[in-house]
C-alpha cells in the first residue's frame, strides 16, 4: 500500500522500515527542512491562522515552521503513519513552540473545508497513491485567498537524472541497499514538471504554478478569494 501523505510507499517496497527512514532524516533532511523553513518563512506573512503540513513525516519541517512563525498562527502537521508521529511529538519535546499533530487516513484529510490559510509539503507527492486526489484535497482545506507550497523531487532534472542512473546501475551490479537510499529513490520516483502540469490541468485547477529547481521543483497553488 502507498500511503496519501507519508512514507508508506518507500517502507513497503521493503527498502526502509519507519525506524531506518528517520535515522535517514536525521543523518540529512532535517537541513533540507532548515532551508525549506526559511523559504516558507519568507513567503508567510500571517499574524494569525493556521499552517498545516501534509506528509509531515518526524516532524523536521513543521517544527522549523512553529519557530518562525508569529505567536498567532496555529502550526499542525499530519501524517499517515503512527511511528512517524509518536517520533515527532517526542521531536517537539523542550521545544517553545509545538505543533499540533493529526494522522490522516488515504481517503483524504480530516479537516473542514477551508481550515488552513497555507499548507506545504516537503518531498511527500511522490509517495502519494493519488496525487490528483491529494492536491484536490489540499485545495479543499485552504481558506479562500489560501496558499500551497507543495515541494518535490525534480524528476525532470540532469542532477536527478544523474542521480537515478547511480542507482540503476548499482542495482544492476547487485548492490542491496546503498547509502542514502532513501533520496536514491525519492529521485527516482520524483515528479516530471510535464507531467504534473499536465495533471493539474485534468483537474481544473486555477492558480497553480511550477518553479524548477536543481534539485526540488515547487508547485505553488494559491486559492481563489
Amino acid at each position: 500500500m502507498i500511503n496519501a501523505a507519508g512514507m508508506r510507499g518507500m517502507m513497503d517496497d521493503e527498502l526502509m522500515t519507519p525506524g531506518e527512514y528517520i535515522k535517514f532524516c536525521l543523518s540529512g533532511k532535517r537541513r533540507g527542512s532548515e532551508e525549506i523553513a526559511r523559504e516558507v518563512g519568507r513567503r508567510v506573512k500571517l499574524e494569525k491562522g493556521v499552517v498545516l503540513e501534509v506528509g509531515c513525516g518526524p516532524g523536521f519541517l513543521i517544527a522549523e515552521l512553529a519557530n518562525l512563525l508569529r505567536p498567532g498562527v496555529l502550526p499542525v502537521g499530519a501524517d499517515i503513519d503512527p511511528e512517524m508521529l509518536e517520533f515527532a511529538r517526542d521531536y517537539f519535546k523542550g521545544g517553545s513552540s509545538v505543533p499540533s499533530l493529526v494522522r490522516n487516513g488515504m481517503e483524504g484529510l480530516p479537516f473542514k473545508n477551508c481550515t488552513a490559510d497555507i499548507v506545504v509539503s516537503e518531498h511527500s507527492l511522490h509517495h502519494w497513491a493519488d496525487p490528483g486526489k491529494m492536491i484536490l484535497e489540499i485545495t479543499r482545506v485552504l481558506k479562500p485567498g489560501g496558499t500551497a507550497l507543495i515541494y518535490d523531487i525534480n524528476r525532470g532534472s540532469i542532477f536527478t537524472f544523474a542521480v537515478r542512473s547511480l542507482y540503476l546501475a548499482l542495482r544492476f551490479a547487485g548492490y542491496g541497499k546503498v547509502e542514502h537510499d532513501a533520496f536514491i529513490i525519492s529521485a527516482s520516483k520524483g515528479q516530471n514538471p510535464g507531467s504534473l502540469a499536465k495533471m493539474l490541468d485534468g483537474l481544473g485547477i486555477a492558480g497553480w504554478r511550477i518553479t524548477k529547481k536543481r534539485v526540488n521543483l515547487l508547485l505553488e497553488i494559491r486559492k481563489s478569494a
